[in-house]
C-alpha cells in the first residue's frame, strides 16, 4: 500500500458517517412526528369554550392608612482621622531586635509522636 492511499483511505469514511448520521436524524424526527399525530386527540368536535373578560374597577385600589411620620433618631459624629496629623510620629529610641542567625523563624517546640 502507498503513501498516497493510506493518507486518502481515511477522509472518504467522514462523508458518508455524516450521510449515515443525517439519515438516522432525519428518520428519528420522522418516527417522533408520526407518533405524536397518532396520540393526538381530535379537538375539532366537541363545544369550544370562550375566555370570560374580567372586568377591572375603576376606582383605585383601597390601601390602609400610612403611619404617622416620627423623628429620625440623630446621626453618629463622624470618626476623627487616624494617624493623618500634621507632625509625624517620633522613631523608636530602640531598634528592632534582630532575627536569629540560621534562618529560625521562630515556631516553638515540635512533638512528635
Amino acid at each position: 500500500m502507498s503513501a498516497g492511499v493510506a493518507a486518502h483511505s481515511g477522509g472518504a469514511g467522514a462523508p458518508r458517517l455524516v450521510l449515515v448520521a443525517v439519515v438516522v436524524g432525519v428518520a428519528a424526527f420522522g418516527a417522533a412526528f408520526a407518533a405524536g399525530q397518532l396520540t393526538q386527540k381530535d379537538s375539532s368536535s366537541g363545544t369550544v369554550h370562550q375566555a370570560a373578560p374580567i372586568e377591572q374597577p375603576s376606582s383605585a385600589p383601597k390601601l390602609p392608612a400610612a403611619p404617622p411620620a416620627t423623628a429620625l433618631p440623630p446621626l453618629k459624629p463622624a470618626p476623627a482621622p487616624q494617624g493623618g496629623g500634621a507632625t509625624p510620629a517620633p522613631p523608636s529610641a530602640s531598634p528592632a531586635p534582630a532575627p536569629a542567625p540560621g534562618g529560625g523563624g521562630g515556631g516553638g517546640t515540635i512533638l512528635e509522636g
